[in-house]
This record gives structure tokens, C-alpha cells and sequence, in this order.
């Protein structure tokens, strides 16, 4: 009923919402938590594609019903202290991508259709984006792969770094907790140390928008506080020390 409703084209609208909820409820039944790991690829598919709609009142039952799917799904919680966020529990990208296969094609082609608009339209409403970063963001690093594996989750990376440069500063921030699940362990060191020489790149430029820089700090900023356990500290530091110039160069960048 929520993907093809029967009826007038104009009450349509009334049976997804109805159909949303209804699933929404049996997602909260415990008693049904088998049942609904059995179908969850269907209905992540389902719900993340009802954002497109033009009709707001299925956009929000389908943001409702997709929050608690998450939560039924991933059997995460968050704890958050201050500004400090902490995944508890959960599933790593990888294993969601082994129980789910369809979902990692499908998240891709979302993500590349809603960066496409963006950049056309220069809008996220309307599209699956906040879905997208959000599902990605609430899973849970990686700490080894395969060389198959990474090859396949690193087509995110460039999609969610456009993102980081979005006009939407919430854009840019849920992009830049995205990637963090995205990042291997053992590869973390060296993407930590691309960001940092494209930041020693751009000192070298006249002009540059405010969002592009702030969406790459954001990046270091998660990645650097979900992985403070594994870092070089003196490398860390040395390229912090390079980072001084940024405080004195408030005339090169242009704003968005």
C-alpha cells in the first residue's frame, strides 16, 4: 500500500501516510523484531525513497518511520556529552553491506542523484540525502577490510566530500560524520594526512569559499574524534603547527 496505493490519484497521498504509520508501529513491536530484520532491506528502500516526494505529509511519516527502522536495524544508541558523540553498539558499514547487498548500489545511486541536484539546484529538500548521510553516519567504523571491500565503499568518499562543501552548513556536518564509518583503520592515517596537505594547498590560493574550508575542517574535526585512540600524536601535532596560518588569513576567503 505505501509503494503502490490504490485509488484516485488525489487520495493516494492518504493511504501512504496511512501505510507508513501502520509500519512504523509493527517496527516498534518487540515482539516482531525477526520478522522485520527479514524485510529490513525492503522497507530501508522503501521509506528512503518516499523522501522524494512532493507531498510534506509523507516526507514526515516516512522521516518518523525511517528513524525508528534505524534504531530497530542497527541496534545503536547514541550518548552524546557536550559536544562529544559516541556510537554504542551498532553494526560496522561492512556488516550492514553483507546482511543488506542491495542496499549498498542503492545508497550510492541516492547519494549521486541528490548531489546532482544539489549542484543543478543548489537545494537538498526534496531529495534522499538526510537519509543517505544519516543511515551512513549511525554505522560503525571499520577497522580492517579487504582490498575488495575498500575499493567498494571508497565510491563514497568523493559523493560525501562534495557534500562537506554544501551551502547547508548541516549539510556539511552530517556529510563529514557520514565518511567517518567509511574510513578504514588502518587507512586512517593517511586520508587524516591528504586533508591536511590539501589544507597546506589551499594556503597557496588568493580565494576560497567559506564552505569549501569549513567542510574540510569538519572532516578533520570527526575523523580526529572518533580515531583519537590510533593517531600519531607528533604527527598530529606538526600538522596542526602548519594549520596556524588559517588564524591570520581572514581577507582570502570568499564567502558562498
Amino acid at each position: 500500500l505505501a509503494k503502490n496505493p490504490p485509488g484516485l490519484d488525489e487520495e493516494k497521498w492518504i493511504i501512504r501516510v496511512h501505510a507508513l504509520n501502520s509500519i512504523r508501529e509493527i517496527i516498534r513491536d518487540r515482539s516482531l523484531v525477526e520478522e522485520v530484520g527479514s524485510f529490513a532491506e525492503d522497507l530501508f528502500i522503501l521509506v528512503i525513497q518516499m523522501y522524494t516526494s512532493p507531498n510534506w505529509s509523507i516526507r514526515n511519516s516516512a522521516t518518523m518511520t525511517f528513524s525508528v527502522l534505524i534504531q530497530r536495524v542497527l541496534g545503536f544508541r547514541v550518548v552524546s556529552t557536550g559536544n562529544q558523540i559516541n556510537r554504542k553498539e551498532g553494526l560496522t558499514l561492512s556488516d550492514f553491506f553483507k546482511r543488506h547487498p542491495r542496499m549498498m548500489e542503492f545508497l550510492l545511486e541516492e547519494l549521486r542523484t541528490s548531489v546532482n541536484i544539489m549542484e543543478e539546484e543548489n537545494t537538498s529538500t526534496q531529495t534522499s540525502l538526510f537519509a543517505v548521510l544519516t543511515l551512513l553516519s549511525s554505522l560503525q567504523p571499520i577497522r580492517m577490510g579487504s582490498p575488495k571491500e575498500k575499493s567498494e565503499t571508497r565510491k563514497f568518499i568523493p559523493l560525501l566530500q562534495k557534500c562537506t562543501q554544501n551551502s547547508d552548513w548541516k549539510v556539511r556536518e552530517m556529510a563529514s560524520r557520514a565518511l567517518v564509518p567509511l574510513i578504514y583503520s588502518d587507512d586512517i592515517e593517511d586520508h587524516i594526512q591528504t586533508i591536511f596537505d590539501n589544507i597546506t594547498y589551499i594556503e597557496d590560493t588568493t580565494r576560497i569559499p567559506y564552505n569549501h574550508f569549513h567542510g574540510i575542517l569538519l572532516q578533520l574535526r570527526y575523523l580526529l574524534q572518533s580515531n583519537s585512540g590510533i593517531i600519531n600524536i607528533e604527527h598530529l601535532s606538526v600538522n596542526m603547527y602548519n594549520l596556524f596560518w588559517v588564524f591570520d588569513q581572514e581577507t582570502i576567503y570568499s564567502p558562498v
